[in-house]
């Protein structure tokens, strides 16, 4: 199930996923916004967990709404090869 994921921790795992591939969107937002953006109930966030570790995320805006978008998705360079991409997509689908 989605939880909320305070500022500092979503970009810190934003971080972790997107910098090999050059994600900067939610880098460029103002704090103030990505907070809002993170607060809304249509806004999901999954987490993969391997080990206690976040190894990678799921990012769906629009949940409950007509169009749900999935704004990013990716894993931790550390945990790629290892078949948990379609893990994580799977499951999240399965929950918005």
């Amino acid at each position: 199930m989605p939880v909320y994921y305070s500022r500092p921790s979503y970009i810190s795992l934003y971080r972790a996923v997107g910098e090999p591939v050059q994600w900067d969107q939610r880098l460029r937002m103002a704090a103030d916004d990505l907070e809002r953006l993170l607060a809304l109930p249509s806004s999901h966030i999954h987490v993969l967990r391997v080990g206690g570790e976040a190894a990678g995320l799921c990012e769906f805006n629009g949940v409950g709404e007509p169009d749900v978008e999935l704004v990013h998705f990716g894993l931790v360079p550390a945990f790629q090869g290892r078949r948990l991409g379609p893990f994580l997509l799977d499951q999240a689908l399965r929950a918005v």
